[in-house]
């Protein structure tokens, strides 16, 4: 008796464990779906799709006055609008549009107060499991990646067109100097862009960095 008790008990759990997995699953997936068509629809407001740059940031700020710019990167699906907010944790939890969404938007470090004119920009996004946001950055760690797709592009709301090079990826952690900025900026570096996101595996503080310099300051 106490045994059939007990493998009754043991299939309620493993129900319910498998109930609870299903809804993280669906929870996952529908944060994914609706992010994607979210910035689907955004993209018709993409610099790159106007002849008028000003009107095309204008579009994209009368949805959200917090937009500073758009970037892509040659050979990845990253072609998305960039926010600075009041406080970093806002976007890890909302999208572009203000949507409560685990997969946020790419937005700048709140102490980067000088904006892309400043020596260091630090630009965050999640590594979403369907390859959205800033997943491909773990593809940088890879050298024949980062030597055939260098290039990433970034348009300013003021229609000035920045262009940097990758020139180094590695993993760190959410204590790595560079966070520390501007401080930590390098002294040589104008313009050092870095973008940050979540390498999986198990570690949570484990960041992927991928650094990128000016085009200008490289010539």
């Amino acid at each position: 008796m106490k045994k059939q008790i007990l493998l009754s008990t043991l299939r309620l759990f493993v129900g319910l464990a498998g109930l609870v997995c299903l809804a993280n699953l669906f929870y996952r997936l529908t944060h994914d779906y609706t992010a994607r068509k979210e910035y689907v629809d955004l993209r018709v407001h993409a610099p790159e799709t106007k002849s008028a740059v000003p009107s095309a940031a204008q579009a994209l700020l009368a949805i959200n006055p917090d937009y500073i710019g758009w970037i892509t990167i040659d050979g990845t699906t990253v072609d998305y609008p960039i926010v600075r907010g009041r406080e970093n944790e806002y976007y890890m939890a909302h999208t572009f549009t203000g949507q409560k969404n685990t997969a946020g938007a790419i937005f700048m470090d709140t102490g980067c107060e000088e904006g892309f004119d400043g020596p260091l920009v630090i630009l965050y996004g999640h590594n979403r499991k369907d390859g959205s946001m800033f997943a491909p950055l773990a593809r940088y760690l890879k050298t024949d990646f980062l030597t055939a797709h260098p290039i990433i592009t970034i348009q300013t709301i003021a229609g000035e067109r920045l262009t940097y090079r990758v020139t180094d990826a590695r993993r760190g952690t959410i204590n790595d100097p560079i966070f520390s900025q501007p401080t930590n900026a390098p002294p040589n570096a104008d313009s050092l862009l870095v973008l940050s996101t979540c390498a999986r595996g198990g570690n949570e503080n484990e960041r992927i960095l991928v650094f990128a310099m000016s085009n200008d300051t490289l010539s």
